[in-house]
């Protein structure tokens, strides 16, 4: 993968809801803790991540990215 190229996972995941997720997905909190399971997939050299949050007016936040290698 590379950086902007949503091929891994493109999930929006709703703050407290833990059903009707895709196949292999899971969510899980913690008081503010929060586990996102984005399922299986075949692990690259390295990857790229980008998290957002929307607050309840319909804002998003800026976006967190992080690189795993």
């Amino acid at each position: 993968s590379a950086q902007g190229i949503y091929d891994l996972a493109d999930y929006v995941f709703v703050f407290d809801v833990t059903n009707g997720l895709p196949a292999g997905y899971s969510y899980a909190r913690n008081n503010a803790e929060l586990t996102l399971g984005i399922g299986s997939f075949e692990e690259p050299n390295t990857s790229f991540g980008e998290v957002l949050l929307q607050d309840a007016s319909g804002n998003w936040s800026t976006p967190l990215q992080f690189i795993s290698n």
